[in-house]
């Protein structure tokens, strides 16, 4: 909402600097001074408020209050007489370039808040928006810029001094020491004799109609103001300043139908570059609003009550046996001396299950260890995984195809691999075509074998086919056609799963093809060239993402889940040949906490958590049962 209303508010100011500038087109010397005194004195209208709402405050924020009159007033100051000096689309554009830098520095030393990631992307575009429009202005006139400059400071410093008024008191009180701040300082501009005698001179020369003029004007200004203060006590005064950027905007249009209606009355010049720069300024400021409007719609929709959430594990068998043989999972005591037989991947299921107790469990088929040899199958293991959950009742959801969860990613037997790289002499022999065969065949054998199993929820063929990532071949969407037509022909009762990336993948060729869409999340990853960072994302990111796929598939009703969610550490390294300590400092206990909390921000209902076997190795090899105590209360707390 103070967004909205900030942009109102702006939008006024930028009617009124137009006509400001209309009556200043004489370019008398003090005007400017005229101006502002009256503005100061009109302030007494809101003197009458301190019987509405007044709360006598303390001396600090009287201080403060009547502080911020005053630098307001001195900014207007500014202002103004870059104004009496300048074009009427210049000045703006220079201050609302220059006042959201000088509002975040004094917020950085004065505030305690500060903006979110999303927030400070969009400040970022609308200042560039600002400056794209500074920069194509044309004989910059380097006193004018003077001016622009001391009015952006004070309306920084200002703006700031009243956001921690409006955070101590009311808005109605800020507001009434406001008003005085300003009043007693347009009184002030008295005592000096030339600006005395130059405001009573002026104000009573002036023609009836140009006072009335001015009069409405003042008044348009105020509403402005009102509604600017009131956007300041609703957001931080940086993003409020930032969003001035509109001041200028509407200057620039207003300004050309000005121009083009009533040219007399307003001597402005655009063509060539300085118009160019001017739209493309325009183009720039309104895409940053959109996007802070967007930021703004998703955070302020309702979430899920926690009692929906449902908190769910991936497990690797995999992954979980190269913990426990690998040098530095286990010491050597365990390795040799465990009567628990701690070193199978069983044990780490079987805790899972009985001691996490997730509300669904994502399993995963490799072709590598179900077909080691062709045509020769080996199924107890994943069988003993579905029947386990069966009997806890845990929905499974069941990862099938070439390219499926933990790397490498593509876990082919190898004879399979020699099918695809295949060189044969025999003429119209295709080794991708086999390989796809074998691969067709493997997966009906899959479907056949599962498809009665009760707790069976969704087969999910492929794991982000269309992400780039992993030693896999490159995506191919025909072939992935192939095989969701194929499960579903085999088993038209289960719905198919598709997953993508959730920071980079695209989605939409996921999601169209799949009947419930899968997408991973992750908050600290290794990157090759900037090593590890934390994504600068926001939640409302994920809900932006979805609602456009949505909108692009055509399927406003699909279900989204998050089949993902890393609650390990991502090294560059493989996590069991690293030390314990190395992870725990990429991805602490607090890491996996802000997971869950961003998690919970996004909006979705259904989370497959990563990293189980990473927290029991921890649990039974480390002695630091931190993680895995987290992620049990956080599964069993809603059941």
């Amino acid at each position: 909402m103070g967004i909205l209303i900030a942009v109102i508010a702006y939008t006024l100011l930028g009617l009124s600097i137009v006509l400001d500038k209309m009556l200043l087109k004489e370019r008398v010397r003090g005007s400017s001074i005229v101006f502002i005194f009256w503005i100061g004195i009109a302030n007494v209208v809101l003197f009458p408020f301190v019987f509405f709402g007044f709360s006598p405050p303390t001396a600090g924020i009287f201080a403060l209050g009547f502080a911020s009159g005053a630098f307001l007033l001195l900014a207007g100051r500014f202002y103004y007489g870059a104004l009496e000096r300048g074009e009427a689309t210049k000045i703006p554009t220079v201050i609302g370039a220059l006042t959201p830098i000088s509002a975040a520095l004094w917020s950085l030393w004065f505030l305690s808040t500060t903006l979110n990631i999303a927030e400070w992307v969009a400040f970022g575009v609308l200042v560039a928006g600002g400056f794209v429009m500074l920069l194509s202005d044309e004989g910059k006139d380097r006193r004018t810029f003077f001016w622009a400059i001391g009015a952006a400071f004070f309306y920084g410093l200002g703006n700031v001094t009243q956001k921690i008024v409006f955070t101590e008191t009311n808005f109605t009180t800020g507001m009434v020491l406001y008003a005085f701040g300003m009043a007693v300082t347009a009184l002030a501009l008295l005592l000096r004799r030339e600006w005395h005698d130059a405001i009573f001179a002026q104000s009573t020369a002036a023609p009836y109609e140009k006072r009335r003029f001015y009069i409405g004007n003042r008044i348009l200004a105020g509403i402005a103001s009102l509604l600017i203060f009131y956007a300041i006590k609703l957001e931080h005064p940086a993003l409020i300043d930032a969003v001035s950027g509109m001041r200028a905007v509407v200057a620039f249009l207003f300004a050309l139908l000005v121009m083009k209606f009533r040219p007399k009355l307003l001597a402005e010049h655009f063509h060539g570059w300085k118009l160019a720069g001017k739209i493309a300024g325009t183009l720039i400021i309104i895409i940053g609003l959109s996007g802070l409007g967007l930021e703004r719609y998703y955070a302020q929709q309702p979430l899920p009550p926690a009692s929906s959430l449902e908190w769910d594990v991936t497990f690797s068998q995999k992954m979980s046996q190269h913990f426990l043989d690998s040098d530095v999972s286990v010491s050597a005591e365990n390795q040799s001396s465990d009567p628990n037989g701690r070193r199978s991947w069983k044990n780490n299921f079987s805790a899972i299950v009985d001691e996490l107790k997730p509300r669904g469990l994502r399993l995963v088929a490799y072709w590598d260890l179900i077909e080691p040899q062709q045509n020769e199958f080996a199924f107890d293991d994943l069988d003993w995984q579905m029947r386990k959950a069966m009997d806890a009742q845990i929905p499974v959801v069941l990862a099938i195809g070439q390219k499926v969860p933990r790397w490498p990613e593509c876990h082919l037997p190898r004879w399979a691999e020699e099918i695809r790289s295949a060189k044969s002499e025999i003429r119209n022999n295709d080794g991708e075509a086999n390989f796809q065969k074998e691969l067709l065949e493997y997966l009906a054998v899959i479907v056949n074998r599962y498809r009665e199993y009760p707790n069976l929820l969704y087969w999910q063929v492929e794991n982000e086919p269309f992400l780039n990532f992993g030693e896999c071949p490159p995506a191919d969407a025909a072939f992935l056609e192939k095989e969701i037509a194929l499960v579903k022909s085999l088993d038209p009762t289960h719905a198919v799963l598709t997953t993508d990336g959730g920071e980079f993948g695209r989605w939409v060729g996921a999601a169209t093809r799949g009947d419930v869409f899968g997408t991973t999340m992750y908050r600290k990853v290794h990157s090759d060239v900037f090593g590890y960072i934390t994504y600068p994302l926001t939640p409302e990111f994920f809900r932006l993402k979805k609602s456009v796929v949505q909108f692009f598939t055509g399927k406003p009703q699909q279900e989204f889940i998050v089949i993902e969610l890393g609650t390990e550490p991502w090294e560059k390294h493989q996590l069991y040949e690293i030390p314990a300590d190395r992870g725990r400092s990429l991805f602490s206990l607090a890491d996996f906490k802000n997971t869950i909390s961003f998690a919970r921000a996004t909006g979705f209902t259904d989370y497959y958590l990563w990293g189980a076997e990473w927290w029991y190795w921890l649990k039974t090899a480390q002695n630091d049962s931190s993680y895995w105590d987290y992620a049990r209360e956080l599964m069993t707390k809603n059941q």
